[in-house]
């Protein structure tokens, strides 16, 4: 679940790398 929060975390820091992330 690692991953996952780590993508929320990111999300949540940074949303113009939602994209990226994505």
């Amino acid at each position: 679940v690692l991953w996952g929060m780590r993508d929320w975390w990111l999300r949540t820091r940074t949303p113009a790398l939602e994209g990226a992330t994505a």
